[in-house]
């Protein structure tokens, strides 16, 4: 691990101290995580790229997914049941269910 120096601006570094004090984490731990994600986030458009190059030297044919068509659940297949006492508390219960 190793300890760095660096300048930010006050109102950013006000809206960090918001976010630390209601994450409840460190300022450190804040910090690394959110360049993680900047990290991450940046691989997104070169990932992207390279898929719709790989569809461009290789495009899908007409059929060619088909087969798994009946395997797919695509969610409207869910119904979220509550309580008989319909709440909008978070700590309401739900139950999801598979139709």
């Amino acid at each position: 691990m190793k300890t760095i120096q660096m300048e930010i601006d006050e109102d950013l570094l006000a809206e960090v101290e918001r976010a630390i004090r209601e994450s409840g984490t460190t300022r450190s731990e804040f910090i690394c995580n959110s360049l993680r994600l900047l990290l991450r986030d940046s691989l997104v458009p070169a990932l992207e790229k390279t898929h719709q190059e790989g569809y461009k030297k290789s495009p899908v044919t007409e059929g060619e997914f088909d087969v798994w068509e009946t395997e797919q659940i695509w969610g409207d297949q869910w119904i979220i049941h509550t309580p008989s006492s319909l709440t909008t508390s978070p700590s309401s219960k739900c139950t999801m269910r598979l139709l």
